[in-house]
């Protein structure tokens, strides 16, 4: 070798590595790739999951306010002695939302019904609700606008039904069940001839 070529490899020493040889057990390391080629069969991995990585049960959605279009049932329970009428407009103007009765039970002592005909029947006694149904809506809106119906057994079993005028004494306890709305829309859909 001249000194001319120790001189150009010594220049060139910085920007040269030496090849490396690496020896495992399992594999044989070329020098040009530096990729692994298998000496032996390698045992493949399992296809799917890997055992104890189930999915993480999701926590479930939470509504944590009230949505003011939406229903809500609710169980009232009217005590002895109270009358149901006022403890609905009660209820309704101390919630600051409207009630539908869709249906109830119990027994009253005393009760005011008006009529299809316009006529006022006022009972007296153990008289049994077998239906009772109602509008009642949400302040400021009148008394007027709302009401209940309801059909009851009468004194001698006769069925006997109308428009609750107040007062509705309970005789026991009477639950009845309900929807509460917050806001209402008043929409005339009359047709025009």
């Amino acid at each position: 070798m001249s000194n001319h070529d120790e001189e150009r490899n010594h220049e060139l020493h910085p920007f040269t590595t030496p090849q490396l040889q690496l020896n495992t057990s399992n594999t044989n390391t070329t020098t040009q790739n530096h990729h692994p080629t298998p000496s032996s069969t390698i045992a493949r991995r399992p296809r799917g999951r890997p055992p104890g990585s189930k999915n993480k049960p999701k926590i479930p959605a939470m509504v944590t306010h009230d949505i003011p279009n939406a229903l809500t049932s609710h169980a009232l329970e009217i005590t002895t002695g109270a009358d149901v009428l006022k403890s609905l407009f009660d209820y309704t103007r101390r919630k600051g939302k409207g009630i539908y009765i869709h249906g109830g039970n119990g027994v009253v002592r005393y009760i005011r019904l008006r009529q299809p005909t316009g006529k006022v029947l006022t009972l007296k006694g153990r008289i049994q609700i077998h239906s009772i149904s109602g509008m009642i809506f949400p302040p400021p809106t009148s008394r007027a606008a709302g009401g209940l119906t309801v059909y009851l057994s009468g004194p001698k079993g006769h069925m006997i039904g109308g428009t609750v005028m107040s007062p509705m004494v309970a005789s026991n306890s009477i639950t009845l069940m309900a929807f509460s709305f917050a806001n209402i829309t008043y929409e005339n859909i009359s047709s025009v001839a």
